[in-house]
């Protein structure tokens, strides 16, 4: 899979605070390996949603988030294309929210952002200014920006007036805890899920926090538990297994980077997960994951308690969607990738059979068009 963006950190599935649910095992274990053989074409509902271009619209070929906020698609994209763009759900282009540059409401690596609803602004994470950069929601105009107090990817608003923070610090007395949480001013009030190993070299998605049914869960790489937060306390509410794909165990990790050794290729180029984001829409639970660079995406029902898994190059072809990039984000019940028309009509040309609404979309399609966003979800299948 192409153009990941990455972020990482071990962590023992420990946590010793104070105010710290102390549980040995998560609420809900998720095992890959029950996985019931099905055709995706037969379980999920696909939608396809063409992005307008314009030269103020250019997506470009990285996305790092998308979320639906007040009937708006909002979408940070980074690489050439460093915007912070607004759709409407039909994909007609709105406006974009700042620009690059070093001015007031301007950032130049945006790298996630997060909504407070209480107050109705959205916030982005700059690392290159090491900056909080906030935009009213009602009209998307610059508000304020706050120099972070911690080093971090990606935080969430907690319901309690409360941030939750991804702690990527590996240098300082907070190195050893992977979450923070602070009040509205940063000040410091908690740290919860104690790593084992620490490292300068990140793989992972640039947001592992996000809001769920209006809960906040958090994950890091390497360990299989997807925690659930609270306003004092944190659980584990879901244990993966990845079937016969392994997390790289914590001796090997310390092993590949003695020295502090950039060991992300020789990670990639072995048999152990090297990567995993997870997507989580209201009645779906889903893995992205690369084992030896080959990608593999899991799916769990939450209602009926079933599990899917394939190798994304099955998933892809049993849908006839071309090449889907990596999940992004969910919208409702759906979870959402890219399809970029350069790569599905180069599969024309070579007789690949799309499904029949997206051949009718790319053929009316330019090679350097804005992305189509695939959105899947689970059927309502009795």
């Amino acid at each position: 899979m192409k153009r990941y963006l990455y972020l990482s950190i071990i962590v023992a599935s420990l946590w010793a605070c104070k105010h710290t649910t102390n549980h040995d095992e998560a609420q809900k274990i998720i095992n890959f390996a029950q996985s019931i053989d099905e055709n995706p074409a037969e379980l999920f509902e696909l939608v396809f949603i063409k992005l307008e271009t314009n030269d103020n619209s250019l997506v470009g070929n990285f996305v790092a988030q998308i979320e639906v906020v007040h009937e708006k698609l909002i979408i940070l994209t980074g690489g050439r294309h460093i915007n912070l763009l607004v759709f409407d759900l039909s994909g007609k282009f709105d406006r974009s929210i700042g620009k690059v540059g070093r001015g007031p409401g301007e950032y130049i690596v945006p790298i996630s952002f997060s909504i407070n609803y209480n107050d109705n602004v959205i916030s982005v994470i700059d690392i290159a200014q090491k900056k909080i950069i906030s935009y009213s929601l009602d009209n998307y105009k610059f508000l304020f920006d706050n120099m972070m107090e911690y080093d971090s990817f990606c935080f969430e608003f907690l319901s309690n007036d409360k941030i939750l923070w991804k702690n990527a610090n590996y240098q300082d007395n907070m190195s050893d805890w992977n979450f923070i949480i602070t009040d509205l001013k940063q000040h410091f009030l908690n740290k919860y899920v104690r790593r084992d190993f620490v490292t300068g070299y990140f793989t992972g998605p640039t947001k592992s926090i996000y809001k769920s049914e209006e809960t906040v869960f958090a994950y890091t790489q390497y360990n299989p538990i997807i925690y659930q937060f609270f306003n004092d306390e944190v659980i584990p509410a879901y244990k993966i297994k990845f079937g016969k794909h392994q997390l790289p165990p914590l001796e090997y990790l310390l092993k590949v980077s003695t020295n502090n050794n950039n060991f992300i290729a020789e990670l990639n180029a072995s048999n152990y997960i090297s990567y995993y984001c997870v997507f989580d829409a209201a009645n779906t639970l889903g893995i992205f994951y690369s084992v030896s660079q080959n990608p593999y995406i899991g799916i769990f029902d939450k209602d009926k308690k079933r599990v899917y898994h394939y190798s994304k190059d099955n998933f892809q072809d049993m849908l006839k969607i071309g090449e889907m990039e990596r999940p992004i984000g969910t919208i409702g019940d759906y979870v959402v990738s890219m399809l970029y028309p350069s790569h599905l009509l180069e599969k024309l040309t070579e007789g690949y059979v799309l499904d029949k609404k997206l051949h009718s979309m790319v053929s009316e399609s330019q090679v350097d068009d804005n992305p189509f966003l695939f959105l899947f979800k689970l059927k309502d299948i009795l």
